[in-house]
């Protein structure tokens, strides 16, 4: 083993939180505290590995410094394949870096004294959605996503291929989240918080797999991260800070049943950090009399030592301490497995260098895969022989008789039928070019004598960000200088004259021009005029114009009608120069479809999973191959048991399903309602006005939303296979407002849809009224004014389910950049403001059915009312819920002792605990806890 501390690894001084070595070991990256602001650097591995390297002067060390980030960087991590960094910090964002392949030379740091970055690194994505700092960040296996967590006790999943986009958000913690990994084989995430809890997440529906707090509950004070990780054969979880006895442990968690009898002890303070190796080792070991398959790890403590650990071995391989004058922070395997790096909060990192002798040796990835057989179920990817399948049913092999029979009746006849028809090879991939691009450039010269050379399109070199190039490599240039030659030849035309583009507007003739010869106009591109006679005359193709109907097409119009498009075909002799088009002109016109509704994107994914079962929906469109064009196949199943398959002739745009009915809608605007069981369907396919765009489906009432792309949207009760919202437009909700489109849609167990806008606004559609109604707005300013918010329910009501107007105005908030103002006292407008917001809050919940957020309301608007000393609206509260006999409506109005299935006197108990609670109300409390009990004990209650 080799030790070293490279001292020009440096943040100027500053603490390093964080490092990470790239997947194919020619660079780390370190993250930590810059100069006013956040720093990432990227290092060169070179230089750490090779004393000669170190000391040559050509050999660069540091290769890139980013200080974007506003505050400390807490987290750096390469993703798997190596073309993305990411970096997130104090200033709660994550920043998604790529290399740029071309950077045209080096350039200097702003603000370093002279350092240079030898490569050129940009931000192609910043994340933004926690409330506070990200302390770990962590890729899932094949980069499907990204997950970070935060001091908001919140864990977000990132789509990685739709940046910035959120599949989920896990909240459960209710302490800070100061690490995250995910399960090698893909199915967990784990986390670990500071309210001394390791959750345990699946990745197939996010929801929570365990909790595991034992371990944790003796644990005194905090560390800055609890950085735990998962061994390469996922079958080891090892925590950061844990507790046994009085002494700090790393604990060992087993993925069968989540035990956690072991510990790796020895450190004298608490462990902040785990890294395993990459890979799964194999050594023989004198106590052993064969090979054996081990696991190895490392772990950092606050006592500033560092300790490696074999799973085949009782002892540590090796413990170092003193390496450093503060915490170990971060820790980082190559993924060779023979290297190992570590930083700490004294701005310095440390490098250690093993042997396959000391480690073992690491099993290929072949080895490895059959590992992952072995343990978590076999591939059933090369299909199933079923020509040994014993015939039970004896009808059967009668009418296999009668298949052979007629099978060799055809051999013997003559060939009359056509041979099999051969399958075409699938097309090439295509290449999108421009229309004009072309390796030619014509040279001609005007009337006056100037050269003239017809420009052509020639695209930019594509910075395909397929990661950093390893040193040394020829396809890393730094100079522009080293280009190829360019291949485009320019070709003289000295027998075509162009009339030179000038301003001077061209005289035209009252009379109808019959002269077959082109006119000059005055555009950007000149027209080729002749000077001699037509005959002579070349016109180049490329700039080669019909002479018929000219003085017309320029008055024609950019977009003109069919008609006029298939006369000038028939006229021309050569085919016009194409015409850019917008991308809004090409996309195709769907029924019902207006300007002001926009084109809501259709998604889909490749597995979708089943609501209250760990099975999974396969989606694979357009992956079968017929002689009629391409089938989509969707599978029901669980691991790699298939256990069932269905083909549809459209590709699936959206598909949702429980453990009874299954909802996939094509793009050929179908919608199928399958048993989820069977895979038969239920129903004929529907028929929708366009393809869908968002299915929403509640188990509880079996209701099913369907959102089209022409915006139109409908509610089925699918166990009594009756309509509840017909075909409605989401047009009145989106108005005529720019680039407003539905973000999101919910559906409450009554069959209400909800939808939340782009622009933070929701709405709900009133069955009773049969019109839109909206039940939040962001952009309010009596929202914004109020002392009161959206995110007050979400507070006090997580203990109850999943509640629909909380779940929809929290999206709209999350989504909108209008953040509520902090409420200031001597606001004057603030109480008005929250007084019409509590009112807004009560009919919104008396609208959507929704009885416990209608009860929460209803009590924030009474203590609301006691701080500001309203005894009026107190009294007509009180009097409402009490009954008829003191009520202010009219006595031959029918009093309903229920609300929202609340019952108004239990409403009333809850009101006057609230107003009892303060002296100055004990009148008011007197008076109506009294006229209460006396109607109690009259109907005997």
């Amino acid at each position: 083993m080799r030790v070293l501390k490279p001292l020009w690894v440096s943040h100027d001084d500053m603490p390093i939180f964080s490092i990470d070595i790239h997947p194919d070991g020619s660079r780390f990256a370190t993250g930590g505290q810059g100069d006013d602001s956040g720093r990432v650097v990227i290092w060169n591995m070179a230089p750490v590995v090779s004393e000669e390297k170190e000391i040559d002067e050509n050999c660069p060390k540091m290769l890139c410094q980013m200080d974007n980030h506003q505050a400390c960087v807490n987290s750096v991590r390469w993703s798997y394949s190596g073309k993305l960094l990411a970096s997130g910090g104090d200033d709660k964002l994550i920043m998604v870096w790529s290399v740029a392949r071309y950077p045209g030379g080096g350039n200097a740091v702003f603000g370093s004294k002279g350092k240079i970055n030898v490569e050129t690194w940009r931000c192609v994505a910043t994340l933004r959605g926690h409330h506070g700092d990200v302390l770990d960040m962590a890729w899932s296996p094949h980069d499907t996503w990204l997950a970070s967590c935060s001091v908001d006790n919140t864990v977000i999943i990132w789509d990685a291929n739709k940046m910035p986009e959120i599949v989920a958000i896990l909240k459960g913690h209710s302490g800070l989240v100061k690490g995250v990994t995910w399960d090698p084989i893909g199915k967990y995430l784990s986390s670990q918080s500071d309210d001394k809890s390791i959750r345990i997440w699946r990745t197939a529906d996010w929801k929570q797999e365990t909790v595991i707090n034992e371990p944790f509950q003796e644990c005194s004070g905090t560390t800055l991260v609890l950085r735990l990780g998962w061994s390469p054969d996922g079958q080891y979880l090892v925590s950061a800070h844990a507790m046994n006895g009085s002494g700090p442990t790393a604990r060992i968690i087993e993925r069968d049943g989540w035990r956690h009898g072991m510990d790796f002890v020895g450190h004298r303070q608490a462990v902040t950090c785990v890294r395993f190796n990459t890979n799964i080792l194999q050594n023989y070991y004198k106590s052993m009399n064969k090979p054996l398959q081990a696991c190895c790890c490392a772990i950092g403590s606050r006592d500033r030592s560092i300790s490696v650990w074999v799973t085949a071995l009782k002892r540590p391989l090796f413990a170092m301490e003193n390496l450093f004058t503060r915490p170990v922070l971060d820790l980082s395997w190559s993924s060779s497995g023979l290297q190992l790096m570590a930083c700490s909060g004294d701005g310095t990192v440390a490098y250690f260098q093993f042997t396959p002798k000391e480690l073992g040796t690491a099993l290929t990835m072949d080895e490895k895969n059959k590992l992952y057989e072995r343990l978590y179920g076999k591939s059933m990817a090369g299909g199933c022989d079923t020509s040994n399948i014993a015939i039970e049913n004896p009808e059967l092999l009668s009418i296999k008789e009668d298949d052979s029979k007629m099978e060799e009746d055809v051999m013997c006849e003559p060939q009359k039928t056509p041979p099999a028809v051969k399958l075409p090879p699938p097309p090439p991939p295509v290449v999108v070019t421009s229309p004009l691009q072309v390796n030619k450039q014509i040279e001609t010269r005007t009337s006056d004598g100037r050269r003239r050379i017809t420009p052509i399109f020639i695209p930019p070199i594509p910075d395909t960000g397929d990661g950093p190039v390893p040193f040394g490599s020829d396809s890393m240039t730094f100079s522009s200088s080293s280009g190829a030659k360019s291949k485009i030849v320019v070709e003289r035309r000295e027998d075509v004259v162009v009339t030179p583009n000038v301003t001077t507007p061209i005289k035209q003739s009252p009379h109808k021009s019959t002269s077959s010869s082109p006119v000059a106009a005055t555009a950007n591109v000149s027209q080729p005029a002749t000077t001699g006679q037509q005959s002579s005359t070349v016109v180049p193709a490329a700039v080669k114009r019909s002479d018929s109907n000219t003085q017309s097409s320029r008055k024609r119009p950019r977009f003109a009608d069919k008609a006029n498009c298939q006369n000038d075909a028939v006229a021309s002799a050569q085919p016009p120069l194409p015409v850019p088009v917008p991308a809004a002109a090409t996309k195709p016109a769907t029924s019902g479809h207006s300007g002001a509704l926009p084109f809501l994107n259709i998604t889909s994914s490749n597995s979708i999973p089943v609501i209250g079962s760990k099975n999974v929906i396969s989606v694979e469109n357009d992956t079968l191959t017929s002689p009629h064009g391409l089938l989509t196949r969707i599978r029901l199943t669980n691991g790699a048991d298939s256990k069932w398959e269905y083909v549809f002739g459209s590709s699936v745009c959206a598909c949702i399903a429980d453990t009874k009915v299954l909802c996939v809608a094509c793009k050929d605007r179908t919608l199928h309602i399958m048993d989820t069981s069977t895979g038969g369907h239920l129903l004929p396919p529907l028929a929708l006005p366009s393809p869908a765009s968002r299915l929403v489906f509640s188990p509880t009432s079996s209701c099913l939303l369907c959102l089209t792309v022409c915006g139109r949207i409908s509610v089925w009760n699918l166990n009594k296979k009756s309509n509840i919202v017909p075909s409605q437009s989401v047009a009145p909700v989106l108005g005529s407002e720019n680039g407003v489109h539905v973000s999101q849609c919910f559906l409450t167990d009554d069959g209400i849809p909800l939808v939340a806008l782009s622009n933070g606004r929701a709405y709900m559609f009133s069955l009773d009224m049969c019109s839109w109604m909206k039940v939040g707005d962001v952009t309010d300013p009596i929202v914004k004014n109020s002392q009161e918010s959206y995110q007050s329910a979400s507070k006090h009501l997580q203990g109850n389910k999943v509640l629909p107007l909380n779940r929809l105005q929290s999206f709209i908030q999350s989504r909108s950049s209008n953040r509520p103002r902090s409420f200031v006292q001597s606001f004057e407008t603030s109480p008005p403001c929250t007084m019409s917001f509590l009112d807004q809050q009560l009919s919104a919940c008396k609208a959507i059915k929704s009885g416990p957020e209608y009860r929460f309301w209803l009590l924030t608007s009474v203590g609301f009312f006691l701080q500001h000393g309203n005894e009026d609206k107190l009294r007509n509260i009180c009097q409402e819920l009490l009954g008829p006999s003191h009520s202010t409506a009219s006595l031959t109005k029918k009093w309903d002792p229920k609300i929202l299935d609340l019952s108004k006197h239990d409403l009333l108990k809850d009101v006057l605990k609230e107003i009892g609670a303060r002296v100055e109300s004990q009148r008011l409390y007197t008076e109506f806890k009294d006229q209460l009990d006396a109607l109690s004990s009259k109907n005997g209650l």
